[in-house]
C-alpha cells in the first residue's frame, strides 16, 4: 500500500505515524524490511514530502517566529510576552511543523 502523505498535509508526525500505524505489519517478518517491500521506498516519498513542505513554509515565509505557539487541551495559542491570543489549527501547525520535522530527522 503506497502511503500517501499528501493527505496528511500539516504534519510533521507523518513519519512517525506510518511507522508505527502497522501499513507494513501485514507482512510476513522476514519480508517487513526488505528492499523490496516498499516500507523504504514509503519512507523516502515521506522524507521528500515533509522537506518540500519545510521549503514551501521558508520560501513563503509563513512561519511567525515572533512568537511562542502552544496547545492547551485542544485550543491553540500564540503568546509574545504577557500577550496570549488564541489561533486556529492551521496557524499552529505552520508554525510549529519546522521544529517538529527538524526533530525526526
Amino acid at each position: 500500500m503506497l502511503f500517501n502523505a499528501f493527505q496528511c498535509f500539516g504534519s510533521a508526525t507523518i513519519f512517525s505515524q506510518f511507522v508505527c500505524s502497522g501499513h507494513h505489519a501485514s507482512r510476513p517478518p522476514s519480508k517487513k524490511f526488505e528492499s523490496g517491500s516498499g516500507l523504504k521506498q514509503n519512507i523516502g516519498i515521506t522524507g521528500q514530502v515533509l522537506s518540500s513542505l519545510g521549503r514551501v513554509i521558508q520560501i513563503h515565509k509563513l512561519e511567525d517566529l515572533s512568537f511562542t505557539y502552544a496547545d492547551q487541551e485542544g485550543v491553540y495559542y500564540k503568546s509574545k510576552g504577557d500577550n496570549k491570543v488564541e489561533i486556529d489549527y492551521e496557524t499552529y501547525r505552520i508554525n510549529t511543523f519546522m521544529d517538529e520535522y527538524l526533530s525526526v530527522q
